[in-house]
């Protein structure tokens, strides 16, 4: 499977300029295959960054290293080891570095479209044994090897795919593997792990009566701990946070009463409450197909998206995300604010980040 979003078929260009020297628009590749559904959607071009690390790409916001303290301008380089949860995590993070003013990013990507940290592994493993084997370069036509090896990287991160994230004995032994390969070739990053999120509430695939939102979250959260503290990590929660949304009165998800959910009519709609989720899609129709119906109860909306991000933001960069002038199509500034405060109130727990400080669960 190509990487995820990030098929770029040598199609590529880097925007510059505008505020603080780059604008809002910090650089891009244009997405083909499995990317290409999403490309309609970007307010404006950006780069998730695979088959691109070949090509030279870079996109940074405003600064330079300088000077010392909290205030000072900090250069990131962040590579994430994952799938599409990984990007919706990352999705708004040159936006809010670049609205900083200050920080720098540069954002690397070995994603691969519902990958688990075995599939990461087997496509290592296939590498070791022949590098010439196309099976170990899944990313572009590159290796993980070679990813790595590509910038002196500050921080990677590793997840586990969604679907198995609450069973831990499926991180073993790859995570403590996948870690170890990383620090071999990327010995200046710091490995992460990045916790993902429940599903929405009306989940039918993993959620049913007696096992509901709260409860995923409970045991994808015990099993990104359980690792964390037995391979010496920092997590990056972002699953506490949409928890923690989930229980704000101005997030809480609610269904339409009025909607005809069995038989739908095109192009209408659900009026459902704020959820961080995707949800309910119409695929227009096309070359005599009618429309199709359809709603993602996994992957992160626009709000979810955001929300990531700014848990990423505050823990790679150190400082409060609240304030941060972006605010992306689709939310009003007072949402973005609400956001800030929940990934800002979560990072803020030490122990969120560091499990070990806490102990059991």
């Amino acid at each position: 499977m190509a990487a995820d979003g990030v098929s770029l078929a040598g199609r590529a260009a880097v925007v510059t300029g505008g505020r603080s020297g780059i604008g809002a628009a910090v650089g891009a590749a244009l997405a083909t295959g499995p990317g290409a559904r999403y490309a309609g959607a970007m307010t404006h071009l950006r780069v998730f960054i695979s088959a691109s690390l070949a090509l030279g790409i870079r996109f940074a916001a405003a600064g330079e290293d300088a000077g010392s303290g909290a205030n000072a301008a900090k250069v990131v380089r962040l590579l994430t080891v994952g799938n599409s949860f990984a990007r919706n995590s990352t999705h708004y993070l040159p936006d809010i570095v670049a609205a900083s003013g200050r920080h720098r990013l540069i954002l690397g990507a070995a994603n691969l479209g519902g990958c688990s940290m075995e599939r990461h592994w087997r496509g290592v493993e296939k590498h070791e044994a022949d590098p010439n084997d196309r099976a170990g370069k899944p990313h572009g036509g590159r290796s993980l090897a070679e990813i790595l090896r590509s910038e002196p990287w500050d921080a990677v991160t590793i997840q586990q795919y969604s679907m198995i994230s609450h069973d831990v004995a499926t991180y073993r032994p790859y995570a403590e593997k996948l870690r170890d390969y990383i620090r071999r070739h990327a010995p200046t990053a710091e490995v992460m792990l990045h916790q993902t999120w429940a599903y929405r509430a009306d989940d039918t695939t993993r959620l049913k009566p007696g096992y509901a939102q709260a409860d995923m979250h409970r045991e994808v959260r015990g099993a990104y701990r359980t690792i964390a503290r037995e391979l010496g990590l920092r997590v990056i929660p972002v699953g506490d946070a949409f928890a923690a949304a989930r229980r704000h009165p101005d997030w809480q998800f609610r269904r339409d009463p009025d909607f005809d959910y069995a038989s739908p009519v095109y192009p209408n709609l659900p009026k459902e409450g704020p959820d961080l989720c995707r949800g309910w899609t119409w695929t227009p129709p096309a070359g005599g197909r009618p429309a199709k119906r359809s709603c993602d109860t996994h992957h992160a909306g626009v709000a979810g998206e955001y929300l990531g991000t700014a848990v990423f933001y505050e823990v790679l960069f150190g400082e409060r995300v609240v304030g941060d002038a972006f605010v992306p199509g689709g939310l009003s500034a007072a949402a973005v604010r609400t956001l800030q405060e929940i990934a800002h109130e979560t990072v803020a727990d030490r122990r969120a980040i560091e499990p070990a400080l806490d102990g059991a669960d």
